[in-house]
């Protein structure tokens, strides 16, 4: 997952939750709890710094196309060294500390990078 992606998704944790993280809706899969990538959360910041929200954790997790699920504290998703092994990583929402992850040795000739999102 390249620079951008992790940045938009921390940014996106930070329109979800604001300043504090761990109190919203899960998002345990693709679009969503709904389905719909909508949330049935309220009271949604309307002013931003014009920088945007502040990025609260970086990770480096390899290269990939996949986002994020989100389910209490925990925040899931995958990357690929560039050498045939994609990762799956556990991180805590709060903090950005890497909980557990796990190595599948995956041929790249197969595909380049993992796309699909982890689902709770």
């Amino acid at each position: 997952m390249n620079a951008y992606l992790r940045t938009l998704f921390l940014l996106a944790l930070s329109f979800a939750h604001g300043i504090s993280l761990g109190d919203g809706v899960d998002w345990p899969g693709y679009q969503g709890p709904r389905g719909n990538s909508t949330t049935p959360e309220a009271d949604w910041r309307k002013e931003w710094p014009a920088d945007g929200p502040p990025v609260l954790w970086r990770a480096q997790v390899g290269m990939g196309l996949t986002s994020f699920a989100v389910a209490g504290n925990l925040a899931y998703t995958a990357g690929n060294n560039g050498e045939d092994q994609d990762t799956i990583f556990c991180f805590d929402l709060t903090t950005g500390k890497t909980l557990w992850k796990y190595d599948l040795h995956t041929p790249t000739k197969s595909h380049a990078m993992p796309t699909s999102l982890p689902e709770l």
